[in-house]
């Protein structure tokens, strides 16, 4: 983003990152200044059949669109000849209703109809609900022999029904010869790569009159809804209460709930007397909002929350007894267990985001140990029985042994007839662990590469899991479980989801974490109708409450200019301009003043305090509200409509400023959009880092100006302070830039650098053998004609490789390299085969970082003394190893690091070996070449199918187009070298 020469700011980059109905999902990518393409990454066709979602104006008017029964909203267009029409109904019924009475006007003889779900359980439903319409239905929900003979009777026309399928038989589906789809139907909203991945897979070179149809979620048009309902009469309870279908939708329409006027005669309290004196009321279509002790809370349930763990009647002595012993709330408990303990101990399941070390393990372990110790005694007696009481899953070893620790601290001396905690943290105990399992347990703590290990041995003929003995399953640390591996995590939540309910009288869902993850909070809450979230951090209730954020560059000179304009150019909001202290407050007040804006200032908490806000926000024609960050926490505001940031200290204090918004998230403001601006500056780099951060934890990239200016700023000070005996950045290699918060290496190159290797081609095709998959984007080859000779266990060789495996194999040609230097090129022995490697980079304590250079890419530290001299003979030799990368591939996060789970399943599914082939060809489009790497465009098999789509299709990436440009300009810069 370039700053604006005309003293203007720049435009909005970042859209709202709340819950996902499919126009805010879609605008994941930001709309830059450069009009960047916000569906960048699809294909033009998918592309241009997803902005009617976003473009189309859906509203009462649409009957003359061909809506069946006024209660369809319905959107039309055509795109490459394929009809597209987008349907949102204002229920699950009524969708359902539409779906059957548009497969009852087709012929079946002649179309073929298939409608696709998310998961095989939503699958067998929709078959079942429309049977229930009359409508004949063919489901496959698994790849067997058997569906490959129904699929085959359905393709030939002879079998006249709906195929109803799952997203996980698709690739499977895709495989039949000469399959025809003239009708495609989504049965709810997808994300942009899944739906990409639908229509390339079913309808890739569609035909003359193929249609496409979305049924949408409802959320668009509630508020609609909820207007028409407002002047009828009030509802008795059972009346109001929704029906369990119409649960799924509950949490998507969270912050059309929470913003009710007050015509519904919602409750919410903001304090402990009001919570108090409301009458009890268990309609769960009712929603109850608390901005008390600096948390925000919501549920469908009236909640109470207590001061300490003595309060808490509903714990059994023991368990306060061994609460007392760790110290754990009792003089005060945490904020966030005020809430939690009370709700969990009732049944009911929680949600808690919030920073670390705030007690939200403590949230919910004192009631799944209190479940453990209540359902123990009658599982003993039951032969019959397997399996754990209750699970805990975990991002690490180290943090489940911690939890482990305080949980058999809560349940006392161990028992002899039952084991109260199993661990499984590493693949070799899993066996132990499930024999331990055909017995009833306690707690199973494990991670979630554990627990599918366990699930997969888990048979009808060896039983570990008894799904109605199972109580509670907690996420512990959600975050940190989804980003080491979103596949592990969505199988583990559709297991829970199939086999497991969600409610008072039968299991708990807790959650726990330092982020809301939009993706699976929605998915996870949506069945789970007496949930209490909780939320300590109050930048994170901005992404569950759908929030705008816009990020703005502006210069220093401009920067309180800027401010003055956009408060001139939202005079009629509610404007809150959030400071450090009293001397920026009194200095905004004299800059307001001087621009005949009227404000006023609070930067102290007093008896009037609290009264002043209040009264400020019923005023008609609002004053700019200043307020300094030492107050916010006190402040108790509604109607806030926009919150604007100057300056700030800290990242803890200017997350705290969101706070302001909780009571707005109570109803709906008089404006369509609550609002938080935040103006950055180029030299403001720690606050950049930290904005992009948080997009990219939210499946946001950020805007390419952010990241340039991370990149300059660290080459600027480089500049000043060389790094002459570091090595090449990886990341700026790789990407043209590097946005870790931390780098120690070198981001400036050398004129020697920018000189391609001979051997390296720069265009063309190359065909080449895979010897190993580093990441889902980048690979280590060796060209065809490098021939592997024989292998060494299990490891390709060429003619070279066995000379020097052959050479170093006898202990008398070992001479030890004395004094290794940088670029030196030495014999180590990696995976017990010796081979040659290059000196990267020589740290302290003899410590020593080499590459692989003929049987991979990778970096090792080793010790200096492992390091064997290279003899001539092969010292001379080109290397056979080379680095290739789709250019532009890039996973969501700052440290462009891969989880674990998407690189297994590159390698399982794309890289597998096939049986009797002890290697396979491949093939690739150069791009460039650049350093030490080779930039392709794809990367093809033997049989057609390429990597880049297999990634997009499966995996969240985000496609950079600007990496080739990017490191054009590294070239452009590069500096003579120094030693």
């Amino acid at each position: 983003m370039q700053n604006n020469t005309n003293n203007s700011l720049c435009k909005p980059l970042m859209v709202g990152a709340g819950r996902a109905n499919l126009t805010r999902v879609l605008r994941s990518y930001f709309d830059c200044d450069e009009s960047s393409n916000q569906y960048k990454g699809l294909s033009p066709m998918t592309q241009r059949a997803q902005e009617p979602c976003d473009n189309a104006a859906l509203s009462a008017g649409a009957d003359g669109n061909g809506n069946l029964n006024g209660n369809e909203l319905i959107t039309r267009h055509v795109c490459d000849g394929v009809e597209y029409t987008y349907v949102t109904p204002l229920s699950r019924n009524t969708g359902l209703d539409f779906l059957a009475a548009s497969i009852r006007t087709k012929d079946l003889n002649t179309v073929r109809i298939v409608v696709v779900c998310q998961y095989a359980n939503e699958a067998a439903q929709l078959m079942q609900e429309l049977g229930k319409r009359c409508i004949g239905c063919l489901l496959i929900n698994e790849p067997t022999k058997a569906s490959d003979t129904g699929i085959r009777l359905w393709n030939d026309g002879l079998l006249n029904s709906a195929l109803v399928v799952c997203d996980d038989v698709l690739p499977h589906l895709s495989t039949c010869n000469n399959l025809i789809v003239n009708y495609l139907i989504h049965s709810s909203q997808t994300l942009p790569h899944v739906f990409q991945k639908r229509i390339q897979l079913l309808i890739p070179q569609p035909v003359k009159g193929t249609r496409v149809l979305v049924i949408r979620c409802q959320a668009d048009i509630q508020l609609q809804h909820i207007t028409k309902e407002q002047m009828k009469p009030a509802a008795t309870t059972e009346q109001s209460r929704p029906s369990s279908s119409n649960d799924i939708s509950a949490i998507k329409n969270l912050s059309i709930n929470l913003n009710k006027t007050s015509a519904t005669k919602e409750l919410s309290t903001t304090d402990a007397q009001r919570s108090k004196e409301q009458p009890s009321n268990k309609a769960p279509d009712r929603v109850y909002t608390y901005n008390r002790f600096g948390i925000f809370a919501w549920s469908r349930y009236e909640q109470i929350f207590c001061y300490n763990a003595t309060e808490m009647s509903a714990f059994d002595p023991k368990i306060k007894e061994a609460m007392q012993l760790l110290n754990i709330g009792q003089s005060r408990a945490k904020r966030v267990q005020r809430f939690a303990w009370p709700h969990a101990a009732a049944g009911r399941s929680l949600c808690v985001i919030g920073n670390e070390s705030i007690g939200k393990t403590w949230c919910y372990l004192p009631t799944l140990c209190q479940r453990v110790l209540l359902q123990s005694p009658q599982r003993i007696l039951d032969d019959s029985d397997c399996g754990p009481s209750c699970i805990i899953l975990c991002a690490t070893a180290k943090q489940g042994e911690q939890i482990a620790n305080w949980c058999l601290g809560l349940l006392g001396k161990p028992r002899v007839d039952i084991k109260q905690v199993i661990k499984a943290f590493y693949r070799p105990s899993v066996s132990d662990v499930a024999e331990s399992m055909k017995r009833p347990c306690g707690i199973l703590i494990t991670t979630a590469e554990q627990l599918i290990q366990l699930h997969q041995l888990h048979s009808k003929t060896f039983s570990i899991f008894n799904p109605v003995a199972i109580s509670c399953v907690a996420f512990d640390g959600i975050d940190s479980i989804w980003r080491a591996g979103r596949l592990h995590c969505e199988k583990i939540i559709q297991w829970l989801m199939d086999i497991l309910r969600f409610e008072r009288g039968h299991s708990q869902l807790f959650v726990v974490g330092r982020l809301w993850i939009d993706l699976i909070m929605v998915a996870l809450s949506s069945r789970l109708p007496d949930v209490l979230l909780l939320f300590e951090d109050a930048l994170e209730a901005t992404v569950f409450a759908g929030l705008k954020l816009e990020l703005l560059t502006t210069s220093s000179q401009q920067y309180e200019q800027d401010i003055l304009k956009l408060l001139v150019d939202r005079k009629e909001k509610h404007i809150v301009l959030a400071c450090n202290g009293k001397a920026d407050a009194a200095r905004l007040s004299k800059l307001l003043h001087a621009s005949n804006i009227n404000s006023l200032i609070i930067y102290k908490t007093d008896q009037k305090t609290d009264l002043t806000c209040r009264e400020w926000c019923e005023e008609h024609f609002p004053r700019v509200l200043v307020v300094t960050d030492d107050v916010i926490p006190k402040l108790r505001a509604e109607n806030i409509e926009y919150l604007l940031h100057y300056e700030y200290n800290t990242w803890p204090r200017f997350k705290a400023r969101f706070s302001m918004f909780y009571g707005s998230y109570q109803k709906i403001p008089d404006s369509p959009t609550t609002t938080s601006t935040i103006l950055v500056r180029p030299g403001d780099v720690e606050q950049i880092w930290l904005l992009c951060d948080f997009m990219l934890k939210h499946d946001r990239y950020p805007p390419e100006s952010y990241l340039t200016m991370l990149t300059e700023y660290r080459m600027q000070l480089e500049a000043v302070k060389p790094r002459s005996n570091m090595p090449l950045c990886r990341q700026l290699m790789s990407y043209g830039n590097c946005i870790r918060h931390t780098c120690q290496y070198r981001h400036i190159l050398w004129d020697y650098e920018t000189e391609l290797p001979e051997h390296h081609p720069s265009n063309g095709e190359i065909k080449f053998e895979v010897l190993s998959n580093v990441t889902p984007a980048q690979l280590a080859v060796k060209f065809l004609e490098n021939k592997t000779c024989k292998y060494f266990l299990n490891t390709p060789v060429t003619k070279l490789g066995e000379r020097i495996e052959l050479h170093y194999e006898n202990q008398s040609n070992h001479r030890k390299h004395v004094n290794p230097e940088l670029g030196n090129v030495c014999v180590l022995k990696i995976n017990k085969l010796y081979q040659r490697v290059g000196v990267t980079r020589l740290d302290a304590h003899d410590r020593i970082e080499v590459k692989q250079l003929d049987a991979g890419v990778e970096f090792h530290m080793v010790d200096k003394s492992e390091l064997l001299v290279c003899e001539k003979e092969f010292r001379d030799e080109p290397f056979e190893a080379y680095n290739l990368l789709i250019t532009g591939l890039t996973p969501f996060n700052m440290e462009r690091i891969w989880p674990d789970d998407a690189k297994k399943l590159v390698r399982n599914k794309f890289f597998n070996r096939l049986q009797g082939k002890q290697h396979r060809s491949f093939t690739a489009e150069v791009d460039f070449a650049f350093h030490e790497i080779i930039f392709v465009k794809n990367v093809y098999d033997a049989d057609g199918n390429d990597l880049r789509s297999f990634v997009l299709n499966n995996i969240p990436v985000h496609m950079d187009e600007d990496v080739k440009m990017r490191l054009q300009k590294c070239i452009s810069l590069a500096k003579p070298f120094k030693y």
